[in-house]
């Protein structure tokens, strides 16, 4: 998909800064975006983010990430789960 409709949102989020590009980098990590997560990662570290506060949303996607996945398809969690 050409960027453009992407770029159009992230232009004008319509919240902060500060949460927007968290909550991307969040989605970027869901997506498995390398890219996104490199590009977020850069903002976040260019506005004086520390390590701790990048990491954070990282972490809470990827244990919803994993939480998604479980719930999705338990049998792959609980082997019992087959029937």
């Amino acid at each position: 998909m050409p960027p453009r409709p992407h770029m159009e949102v992230t232009g004008n989020p319509g919240v902060t800064r500060s949460d927007f590009e968290p909550w991307s980098l969040a989605v970027s990590v869901i997506n498995g975006c390398g890219a996104g997560i490199d590009a977020r990662g850069k903002t976040l570290r260019a506005a004086g983010v520390d390590s701790e506060a990048i990491h954070t949303p990282v972490r809470l996607a990827a244990i919803s990430h994993a939480v998604a996945i479980a719930i999705d398809t338990p049998e792959a969690v609980l082997p019992q789960a087959r029937g």
